[in-house]
């Protein structure tokens, strides 16, 4: 399984409005631009340690065009907040969690002890589809 960088350098940084507070990070994936092979991960984006994400929003800009699933979790292969997202559902889709029964729903967020990743997991190959993702984060330790 390969991995790949659709973070864009971005360097993430909490409000400066202090601990406890939360925020929203969003990502465009544009798969028709850089196309996401199955089985591979894309890392959406950066989080730091003490920081907990506490659920992922997804948007479907432009659908896949073909059957295609995905992932969505902590680390590479993991679906703590969305197992089997449809990358081929209908333009304006939106999930959160799907079924409600991934881990970082039910447990009510992930908190990450050492810095990582945000990642989005192909289970097909992509390269049409247009995916927003927004991750709602509070900063637990600073």
């Amino acid at each position: 399984m390969a991995e790949k960088d659709y973070t864009n350098s971005a360097a993430r940084v909490a409000p400066t409005d202090g601990v406890h507070k939360s925020f929203l990070m969003k990502n465009r994936l544009d798969f028709a631009t850089t196309p996401l092979l199955n089985a591979d991960s894309a890392k959406v984006f950066p989080i730091k340690a003490g920081w907990e994400v506490k659920n992922v929003h997804t948007k479907i800009v432009t659908p896949e065009g073909g059957a295609a699933t995905f992932t969505i979790g902590i680390a590479a292969g993991g679906s703590e907040f969305e197992g089997n997202g449809d990358a081929n559902a209908v333009a304006g889709t939106r999930t959160r969690g799907v079924g409600g029964t991934d881990a970082g729903v039910t447990a009510g967020g992930q908190k990450y002890t050492s810095d990582g990743y945000l990642y989005f997991d192909a289970n097909a190959d992509l390269d049409a589809a247009v995916i927003d993702v927004t991750a709602e984060v509070v900063d637990i330790d600073s």
